[in-house]
């Protein structure tokens, strides 16, 4: 959805969030729980478009830089919300080297 990067295997996964329609505070990837940093970018179908298509092909997507625990590299991940599912995946989009 956003591009420029270059994407690992798609897997499942459980998020947190603070509240409903917040960004995402935590989830999990490799068996590991990963801790939101900062939100680089947000991309949600209108609340219109949504109803009127029952939630085929909108996807909300959340591209994060995360890491595991405090001294784990941070990594730039896209969480993607299935609305028609109602199910969450992540994918690994890059390792950073340095700081974003």
């Amino acid at each position: 959805m956003f591009g420029n990067g270059e994407e690992t295997e798609v897997q499942p996964t459980e998020v947190r969030r603070a509240g409903e329609g917040d960004a995402p505070e935590e989830f999990l990837w490799e068996g590991q729980i990963h801790r939101v940093r900062s939100v680089l970018a947000h991309e949600a179908p209108q609340e219109t478009e949504r109803e009127a298509s029952g939630g085929a092909g909108n996807d909300e997507v959340w591209r994060v830089k995360a890491s595991s625990g405090r001294h784990g590299y941070p990594g730039v991940y896209d969480l993607r919300f299935d609305w028609t599912a109602g199910r969450w995946t992540v994918i690994r989009v890059k390792m950073i080297e340095g700081d974003l």
